[in-house]
């Protein structure tokens, strides 16, 4: 029983990991390369220095967090995307940035693409997708998000547009930044999934594996009470 359950959990393990590697990321030095379907933030509307607005028309998009509509660069602070190729290039439109801590983007309904301008990629920027499966984060400069994590404001492998697409269906993603900052801007969804998906393998295993643990738990108590009655 305990190889069997052993087995089970390291097919689960296996099944998470092929479906993360099933997302398929696209990079881009065009600041905007919407795809079929979908809708977009710019945050143009937004007041430089306020919070962003909610957005019913970006998949009825709710913002919480310490992100800040910023415009130009602030040294220490943040820093305009640039856009290139010609130096100093650089996003001369409000853009949202993530200074030390997290902001959130809820849905109204679930999605499986999302793309953004990402400005001077750092090791410690990080989207996580609260998908119907469980959390799924991609940080920059790690696979697949292969851009150069530096934090150079004026290199193009480390600016660029990211488009992730196939993602297990989400209702939030969540942009974080242990130091500043995250900066990005052109958001972009897919149309809303209409029908959540039946339940990925891997969650079907992680159900099973629970449904066998408990087999297993009462297998041992009813293995030990027995013995107790011999006894």
């Amino acid at each position: 029983m305990r190889k069997t359950l052993a087995a089970l959990g390291f097919m689960s393990t296996l099944l998470v990991t092929a479906q993360a590697n099933a997302v398929t990321v696209t990079f881009s030095p065009n600041p905007t390369l919407p795809f079929s379907g979908s809708l977009l933030e710019t945050f143009d509307s937004g007041t430089v220095g306020s919070a962003p607005n909610n957005n019913l028309l970006f998949g009825g998009a709710i913002y919480s967090g310490s992100g800040v509509i910023a415009s130009g660069t602030t040294p220490g602070t943040s820093a305009a995307p640039f856009f290139g190729p010609t130096p100093g290039s650089a996003d001369t439109t409000p853009y949202l940035a993530v200074v030390h801590g997290t902001e959130t983007i809820t849905f109204a309904t679930p999605h499986t693409a999302f793309g953004l301008y990402w400005g001077s990629v750092d090791g410690y920027n990080s989207l996580t997708f609260n998908t119907l499966g469980g959390p799924v984060t991609f940080t920059g400069g790690v696979s697949p998000v292969s851009l150069t994590a530096s934090g150079c404001q004026t290199c193009l492998d480390s600016n660029a547009y990211v488009l992730l697409q196939g993602l297990t269906p989400f209702f939030s993603v969540t942009l974080s930044s242990t130091s500043p900052a995250f900066e990005v801007d052109n958001l972009e969804i897919d149309g809303p999934v209409s029908t959540p998906p039946v339940p990925e393998p891997s969650t079907w295993l992680m159900m099973i594996l629970g449904f066998l643990s408990v087999g297993f738990v009462a297998y041992r108590r009813k293995s030990n009470l027995m013995n107790f009655r011999i006894a």
